[in-house]
């Protein structure tokens, strides 16, 4: 099987991810056992999903923190756009 390296920023988001899909670790992971068990969950939902890595590791980003309704991201979005052309 071939060892395919996972998404650089999934190590920074994973753990928060991780801990509210369930998996039992602390905030700030560093211990061997903890870390092969995120590089584990994260093996399983790859082979599950077939999916990439980068994929996984978006997928975990956007998981965790606020949820904005588009409508205000689209109202956000356009003052950039004014004050950029």
């Amino acid at each position: 099987m071939q060892n395919v390296r996972p998404d650089p920023i999934a190590p920074l988001i994973a753990p928060l991810a991780l801990q509210q899909a369930g998996l039992d670790i602390p905030d700030q992971p560093t211990a061997k056992r903890d870390l092969n068990k995120i590089q584990q969950t994260f093996n399983d939902w790859a082979k599950e999903t077939a999916l990439p890595y980068t994929h996984l590791g978006k997928i975990a980003a956007y998981s965790v923190g606020v949820n904005y309704e588009s409508q205000l991201i689209q109202q956000e979005s356009s003052k950039f756009k004014a004050v950029i052309g």
